[in-house]
């Protein structure tokens, strides 16, 4: 989704570029739909990072759903089910902006119940530029590899919560 107001989502593949308009009214929802979706799905930290010290206390103001995962299929429903029919390959990489960086579309689902995860998979890009930059690089190496840690900031109150056991 672009910034400023526009409600478009860019389909880039290699049949083109599409540019797919999204209702404008799932636009001003998504703050409050996804707030609600982190809800459901534990999310207890803020959707603004900041230095502070975030509370995993229950948060008062989060916004309570009247079914179980009906975040989860309404943005499916907004931001998903209109790219569809541009998506010609089982990866799908996404390049959020603002609000979007904190919505894990990979566990979005669909009106059958199916995550996203299950019929794609998914990666995330901080821009479409970096992206392109990723694609174009040529790897010396075609072995793969996956590293995790847990890393010591030097202050408890910001470790990683079950990281280690994670």
């Amino acid at each position: 989704v672009l910034p400023d107001g526009f409600n478009t989502a860019i389909v880039v593949s290699e049949a083109g570029v599409h540019g797919v308009p999204l209702p404008r009214s799932a636009i001003k929802r998504l703050p409050d739909l996804i707030k609600a979706f982190r809800a459901e799905i534990g999310v207890k930290s803020a959707m603004t990072r900041d230095l502070d010290i975030e509370s995993t206390e229950e948060s008062a103001d989060e916004t309570p759903m009247p079914e179980k995962e009906s975040a989860a299929r309404t943005l499916h429903a907004l931001l998903i089910e209109p790219v569809l029919p541009y998506v010609e390959t089982d990866l799908i990489i996404f390049a959020p902006y603002d609000t979007l960086n904190y919505l894990p579309f990979e566990a979005l689902k669909d009106e059958d119940g199916q995550y996203l995860i299950e019929k794609f998979k998914v990666s995330y890009t901080p821009s479409a530029s970096v992206l392109k930059l990723c694609l174009d690089k040529e790897r010396m190496d075609k072995a793969s590899i996956l590293a995790l840690g847990n890393p010591n900031l030097k202050n408890p109150a910001f470790r990683l919560f079950n990281a280690e056991e994670e």
